[in-house]
């Protein structure tokens, strides 16, 4: 079993052993899916237009977990920069955006924290539909958020893309939401702390979430095995509560909906633990962790088992070995014996073997066929 998980995306920049920021999104992955033609749009999944109530459309927030065992609640010195395709947005005193996007603006609205009187700007939601003002293409969001700890400030980014694409014929989206104000971080232990998962299905023509007593549901959590995910057992509703005794400081969980022998989907989402004494510093090299296409690099991860402190981490030199698992953007390992004999692929390239080191190569981004994310496990050297 390990004793802790680290995880990343290779694309961007991730202060390992410092900060993990992320951009969440509580009522699931946010898509904007549209039948119909450029020029005669026909449904649109999920239209944020027709959500009446302001507080139900989409909402993104930088959400930071910190390696000081002292920062239970990570806060922003001042209000985090929010960029749409690399354009900062500005607000207007009504907190929405006046950034002009083919002719148009109020796309998004500034979210602030409620708490004390210096509220800042920690996330953003969606007013409107992104399709026709962003040209039918994908919209990339980028938060900047500065943190305060002493004298000193930090400087986190993370960033997060709202895929645009036509959907042609009847079809399902299996999202991964967040049951209640926690998110997907766990900052207190025992069963108050424990976040809920929940997975909705989405019919995408209808353009409504399905309810339907008679779909099944099967929640999995990422192991360091060759298939990469071991099933829960007795988690067969639609909702999962995790707690600090699930994960080790991170983990990942999947759910797969079925309606009857018909499989609709699946989605996964990760739970942080900043209740945890223990991380793992990944200390990737090129340390923004990007590959470039066509240079058949990769990025090399040389990791440490850290125990939390009030200033940063203390790395715990010995002892410990790690498991890599690489995955696409569906869940599925790449890591594997891909023929079932070991032909092709030698011990160390595979998700079960316990190792220092591990580089994560082009070609499974090409497998991919993009980003692919990195989860790592932390466990006792033999």
């Amino acid at each position: 079993m390990s004793i802790a998980v680290g995880s990343t995306v290779i694309k961007y920049n991730v202060k390992s052993g410092v900060y993990v920021p992320k951009i969440e999104s509580p009522m699931g992955d946010i898509v904007q899916y549209y039948t119909g033609t450029e020029s005669n749009l026909g449904k649109i999944y999920i239209d944020i237009e027709r959500i009446a109530e302001e507080t139900n459309r989409p909402l993104l927030y930088l959400d930071v977990v910190s390696s000081r065992s002292s920062e239970a609640q990570v806060k922003f010195a001042s209000d985090v920069e929010v960029y749409i395709n690399g354009t900062k947005l500005a607000f207007d005193s009504n907190g929405l955006s006046t950034t002009m996007f083919n002719g148009q603006n109020e796309h998004f609205k500034a979210v602030k924290n409620s708490t004390g009187t210096g509220a800042v700007v920690y996330g953003i939601r969606l007013m409107r539909n992104l399709i026709k003002d962003f040209d039918f293409t994908s919209v990339n969001i980028k938060m900047v958020g500065k943190i305060q700890y002493g004298t000193q400030l930090d400087s986190v980014q993370a960033t997060y893309t709202i895929p645009v694409q036509k959907y042609s014929g009847n079809g399902y989206a299996v999202t991964i939401k967040a049951g209640d104000s926690k998110g997907f971080t766990i900052r207190e232990r025992g069963t108050n702390g424990a976040v809920s998962l929940v997975a909705s299905v989405w019919d995408i023509e209808a353009g409504t979430e399905m309810i339907d007593k008679s779909l099944t549901y099967v929640w999995e959590k990422a192991v360091p095995t060759e298939s990469g995910w071991d099933t829960i057992e007795g988690q067969k509703t639609k909702t999962l509560k995790v707690d600090d005794t699930m994960i080790a400081a991170y983990g990942e969980f999947r759910c797969t909906v079925s309606q009857g022998s018909t499989l609709l989907g699946s989605d996964m989402r990760s739970v942080n633990d900043a209740t945890d004494e223990y991380v793992v510093n990944l200390h990737p090299t090129p340390p923004d962790e990007t590959i470039n296409e066509g240079s058949g690099e990769g990025v090399k991860y040389e990791p440490k088992l850290a125990v939390r402190t009030a200033t940063g981490t203390t790395e715990i030199q010995e002892g410990y070995k790690f498991c890599f698992s690489v995955k696409d953007g569906s869940g599925v390992p790449l890591n594997k014996y891909q023929d079932g004999n070991g032909q092709t692929e030698t011990s160390v390239e595979m998700a079960t073997t316990p190792q220092t080191s591990y580089t994560v190569t082009e070609a499974q981004c090409i497998q991919a066929g993009g980003d692919v994310s990195l989860t790592v496990f932390a466990v006792k050297a033999s």
